[in-house]
């Protein structure tokens, strides 16, 4: 069976330390992966993501020219719509994205 998308959801602020936002699971054989990006001037900060209280596995991060990119995934995450949440070690702008499959 082919890989399916779901849905996808987005949110940004600056001068803070946690993000969240709500992001809508459907469907079964689920997998859900989070992106938070940060300014560069903020480095490495991200301390964790969660969705629906629970713990996201890092896949990867990279600083680049103008932002710090990190790849969060979460298999079989919960139906329905639950909060992301991105938390840092310092207060900066945080953008995250996330989508499911």
């Amino acid at each position: 069976m082919p890989i399916a998308y779901d849905a996808t959801a987005s949110d940004g602020q600056g001068s803070i330390t946690s993000l969240t936002f709500s992001h809508t699971c459907t469907g079964s054989n689920r997998i859900l992966f989070v992106a938070p990006v940060l300014d560069i001037t903020a480095s490495d900060l991200v301390s964790g993501v969660t969705y629906n209280g629970v713990a996201m596995t890092q896949i990867n991060k990279r600083a680049g020219t103008v932002s710090f990119a990190y790849l969060y995934y979460l298999i079989n995450p919960a139906t329905g719509a639950n909060n992301v949440v991105i938390s840092t070690t310092s207060s900066t702008t945080i953008r995250g994205m996330s989508a499911s499959y």
